[in-house]
């Protein structure tokens, strides 16, 4: 049987601001791609295929903690907090909310136009990003969509720096 399999794939994109007087300066950007564990994936099919109704809107987070090992499969939101953790310390007080703009020709949804944004209040340091159902912050509810880590080195924020997140997903013919 000559099988096509529809893909789906994403990458994040970090950049930390700081103040300096007035203006904010950029001190770091990554790149990196992303993985959809199991209950992500599962997620997606369900919402597509067995007509359960997607959260709308998807919520943006921060990683923290050491992240050893790498993302997995079995990741999950109910063992945040076990297996991974997330950054907190911004003033906020939820994850942000993921505004998509539109599908464009390229077959991708990004929020480009409205970043989540993080106005961090204690120094320590970022690991990576999440995409989840839950706004609550620290919270284990909900579905893991998403999760990737900066390649190379995590970066340090101090308080008063700047997050912005930016997401995009693609879809393929694989």
């Amino acid at each position: 049987m000559n099988k096509k399999v529809f893909g789906v794939g994403g990458a994040f994109t970090v950049c930390i601001y700081r103040k300096k007087g007035e203006n904010l300066d950029l001190v770091a950007e990554s790149e990196f791609h992303n993985l959809y564990p199991s209950e992500g994936l599962d997620y997606i099919l369900s919402s597509i295929f067995k007509g359960h109704t997607p959260s709308d809107p998807l919520y943006v987070g921060l990683l923290g903690g050491t992240v050893t090992p790498s993302p997995s499969m079995d990741w999950k939101m109910a063992n945040q907090g076990s297996l991974w953790d997330e950054f907190t310390s911004y003033s906020e007080g939820t994850r942000q909310e993921f505004i998509d703009g539109p599908i464009d020709s390229a077959h991708q949804i990004s929020n480009t136009d409205n970043k989540a944004q993080f106005t961090i209040t204690g120094a320590g340091t970022i690991y990576g990003a999440f995409l989840c159902t839950d706004p609550t912050l620290d919270g284990t509810m909900g579905t893991l969509v998403c999760i990737g880590t900066f390649v190379g080195t995590a970066r340090v924020v101090q308080p008063d720096d700047i997050v912005r997140v930016t997401y995009t997903v693609a879809g393929t013919n694989a």
